[in-house]
């Protein structure tokens, strides 16, 4: 990006930031809108703080406690046990605030959580430009007490089609891209004692994550190497069908936060066979979580129920105009990267344990796709898929396995 961008962003967001303080204090909306905005403004005030943390280089003098106090509270309020009266509940959102102006608040609130992994990876234009669009709808309340569903869907609608450019554009060039994936940059430059790098990903960590680094942690050296050497080169042999990947190729590395080791040792070996790494983070906005590219590497899921509540918000928004925008971004993409994309090998998928079965909830208040838009939404992944075979040679390239357990 830019200095000239970057300037200007920066000058958006302290602006944003400013509002949302005002908004956090008093907000000047009538209830019960005002308790959602004004947890929503604490919210996004967070991310701020973690900004500051970040830029001033404060965040890496804070203690692993602290870290994971911070980590908890961007997440606390989806968890589990305070589930029933959050805001990222359809079923208490609309309870609350009527079932228009309910659901379209829940859809903010669920995307706004996504800002976490924007702040970490220093994706300041994703930040802000969330921070403007919860102005934008605070100042349709501030000017009508209960704004029209149509007024407040057109907002969300424009937000997530303008700025296809910024998310569906940028997924794909993360997918595609080594020098796009700062992730690659924290797990060089960690400490191999120093679990504090778990969260700088902005992922939810748990004792799960904190238990498989330090049980990757206590392997000696010449083992991990090795599982990494012998899982990469069978599953490189799978992505190419038995033949040598060329040199050059990039190679996607999907993996649970935690097996950082592993990680790092697999990618120093792909390096040794002349390919590069990709590390894609599991998508975060709803323009990306669906299709064959919406999977990553990811943290602990913080409430299944709440990722089920929100698998169709699509709904808020798609239309054949929005699916043609987004294809149209993606193509776009490719042809302007057609190098990056023809040198696509394939993604390893490096397992380390098996989720729990879940039984999910069925609530009422979620959005739910229409018929019309599940023909929209098919028609729409069918013609992703088939960009993605056009330009990415190894776009349907999986393979992998536990490699703890070395079933490959």
């Amino acid at each position: 990006m830019r200095n000239c961008e970057r300037s200007d962003i920066a000058e958006r967001f302290g602006l944003a930031a400013e509002r949302i303080r005002e908004i956090a204090q008093r907000p000047a909306v009538s209830a019960p809108f005002d308790a959602w905005f004004r947890d929503a403004a604490s919210y996004i005030l967070k991310i701020t703080e973690i900004r500051e943390l970040l830029r001033s280089g404060r965040w890496d003098m804070l203690t692993e406690e602290r870290m994971r106090e911070i980590n908890r509270g961007l997440y606390a309020g989806i968890l589990p046990e305070a589930y029933a009266s959050s805001w990222g509940s359809p079923e208490y959102s609309v309870q609350t605030l009527g079932e228009e102006c309910g659901r379209i608040l829940c859809f903010l609130y669920s995307e706004l959580m996504g800002l976490a992994a924007y702040v970490f990876e220093d994706r300041m234009e994703a930040v802000t430009v969330h921070m403007e669009v919860f102005i934008e709808l605070y100042n349709r309340f501030e000017e009508k007490a209960v704004p029209s569903y149509r007024e407040l869907q057109q907002i969300l609608y424009w937000f997530e089609s303008d700025y296809c450019d910024l998310f569906a554009a940028g997924r794909v060039l993360q997918e595609i891209d080594p020098e796009e994936n700062n992730v690659a940059r924290l797990i060089a430059a960690r400490e191999p004692e120093d679990l504090r790098y778990l969260y700088r990903y902005g992922e939810y960590i748990t004792d799960r994550e904190i238990s498989l680094a330090r049980e990757l942690g206590r392997m000696e050296p010449d083992d991990i190497r090795r599982m990494a050497s012998d899982f990469t080169e069978s599953c490189c042999g799978r992505l190419s069908g038995g033949e040598a990947l060329r040199k050059g190729a990039a190679v996607g590395l999907r993996y649970h936060i935690g097996a950082e080791r592993l990680v790092e040792a697999a990618a120093e070996h792909l390096t040794g066979m002349g390919l590069r790494t990709v590390l894609l983070r599991r998508a975060v906005c709803i323009v990306n979580r669906h299709g064959a590219a919406s999977e990553g590497y990811a943290g602990a899921e913080p409430n299944r129920q709440f990722r089920y509540d929100h698998r169709e918000d699509a709904a808020l928004y798609l239309d054949r105009k929005f699916a043609d925008r987004r294809l149209g971004v993606i193509k776009s993409t490719y042809e302007d990267h057609r190098e990056l994309s023809e040198a696509f090998a394939g993604t390893i998928i490096m397992e380390t344990e098996t989720d729990e079965p879940f039984s999910p909830a069925e609530h009422p208040a979620a959005y739910r796709l229409s018929n019309r838009q599940r023909e929209i939404l098919a028609g729409m992944d069918a013609a992703e898929a088939l960009l993605r075979e056009t330009y990415l040679p190894g776009a349907g390239a999986l393979a992998g396995g536990n490699i703890l357990t070395r079933k490959i």
